[in-house]
């Protein structure tokens, strides 16, 4: 391992305590039953209509993206919503919390219930146009944004997504969630692996960091990883099991995570993948958890409008004004032991 390594994290708490609204009551909406459904999806290249400068070009001409368009595709998001009912959604690809009030206000309908999801946070890099966002019916908490800058490589870092962490409160015990949105495969994948390794690198130190501050922590990361589950490396000690790993850093440190895509229980309902790509679905979309965590159901919606009969997810096509997204949702139903 190269000891010169340089690195560094940003935590990034003024970010995300400026995208933090719906004050409720504490503890208002604590889960009796201990179990919680979450999704998580990329919902692609999700814009509102104020122009900024760092939209994708076709979003930036009025003729291609108006507020009919926008209203519609919320309208559409929303309805998905409903049908899949999860108590927390991931999102990828959401440009600023101002799409996830617009949503939340869709949602409510102009009333006010405790079924709603009254929770959101957003978190985005200034140089990016797309970020993550979440949204619970369920309080969260301690919110931390994590950024790299690496300096050592003989090639210019390209713009990277934040990791963003945060706890979700149900019962008597926080889940911790990592939502992740690593480096895409576009510009080669080999030549991209690069960055998505050094994600890798900063997500293990930070998951590194949790468990040892905490006692016997319950985590659940997902998001889009751009990266299949076979090109994880495979723990020997479990079936089920990937290894994450921080070869990079000064301390290399492993971390054994589950991952449902490999649990034999689901694999009869999942044998299609998240994302259509040179005509194969690829499997890069991602729950994975650590700690004493049971997944109840883990399945690909593939199902409903948002996807195509060849079980392939309807693409959004903005000249069109058809379509979902890109990717198909993960959903996950878990229990704390």
């Amino acid at each position: 391992m190269n000891k010169n390594k340089n690195y560094y994290f940003k935590i990034l708490l003024h970010l995300l305590a400026s995208t933090i609204f719906f004050s409720c009551t504490k503890n208002a909406n604590i889960l009796t039953n201990q179990n919680i459904s979450v999704v998580t999806w990329n919902v692609q290249t999700f814009f509102d209509t104020t122009k900024n400068g760092t939209e994708y070009s076709e979003f930036q001409k009025k003729e291609n993206w108006t507020e009919e368009k926008y209203t519609q595709r919320i309208q559409r998001l929303c309805e998905v919503i409903k049908q899949l009912n999860a108590d927390v959604y991931v999102f990828q690809e959401i440009e600023n919390e101002a799409v996830l009030y617009d949503i939340s206000n869709f949602l409510a309908d102009k009333s006010w219930s405790s079924k709603r999801w009254a929770y959101s946070c957003f978190s985005k890099p200034e140089d990016s146009a797309i970020g993550i966002g979440i949204l619970s019916k369920y309080e969260l908490s301690n919110f931390l944004a994590h950024d790299m800058d690496i300096q050592s490589e003989c090639t210019e870092q390209p713009s990277s997504r934040y990791i963003l962490q945060v706890a979700l409160f149900f019962s008597e015990q926080p889940l911790y969630i990592f939502a992740n949105h690593w480096k895409s495969k576009s510009g080669g994948k080999k030549e991209t692996e690069l960055w998505r390794n050094w994600q890798e690198n900063i997500l293990t130190e930070r998951l590194h960091k949790l468990i040892s501050d905490s006692e016997n922590p319950n985590i659940l990361i997902c998001g889009d990883f751009n990266r299949d589950i076979n090109d994880f490396k495979q723990s020997k000690t479990n079936d089920s099991s990937i290894v994450f790993q921080s070869d990079n850093l000064e301390t290399p440190q492993k971390i054994i995570l589950d991952s449902p895509w490999l649990d034999k229980r689901f694999a009869s309902k999942n044998q299609t993948g998240s994302y259509y790509y040179n005509e194969s679905l690829e499997k890069i979309d991602h729950f994975f958890t650590y700690g004493q965590i049971t997944i109840d159901n883990f399945e690909v919606c593939a199902y409903g409008p948002w996807v195509k009969e060849d079980l392939t997810p309807f693409s959004y096509n903005i000249f069109t004004s058809q379509g979902y997204s890109d990717h198909l949702p993960l959903m996950c139903k878990i229990k704390l032991n």
